[in-house]
């Protein structure tokens, strides 16, 4: 990976096209040169969202935990909240 830093953004299946191994043939293609270099991989996710399954299940471990409540920046009075995940290289 060459110091370069890789960012998935916004990753979403379409509902039509789900459970077929899109998202983590997307998850997964930096994961051997990760291992490769000792790189620390890094996910935000909804807690309660779909994504966060697949997450855990690809060896990503939750760390720690943000609410955000969108009514301070004009939305509605609705909090979401989003977890962050390392997954952390595995020994080659």
């Amino acid at each position: 990976m060459d110091s370069h830093k890789v960012v998935l953004s916004d990753l979403a299946t379409d509902h039509l096209h789900e459970r077929r191994g899109a998202a983590s043939t997307l998850v997964r293609w930096p994961f051997e040169a990760a291992d490769k270099e000792g790189v620390l991989l890094y996910i935000d996710t909804q807690k309660d969202g779909p994504g966060r399954g697949l997450y855990e299940k690809l060896g990503f471990q939750i760390v720690d935990e943000h609410e955000f409540d969108l009514g301070k920046w004009g939305g509605e009075k609705i909090s979401s909240t989003y977890i962050s995940l390392l997954r952390y290289p595995k020994s080659v």
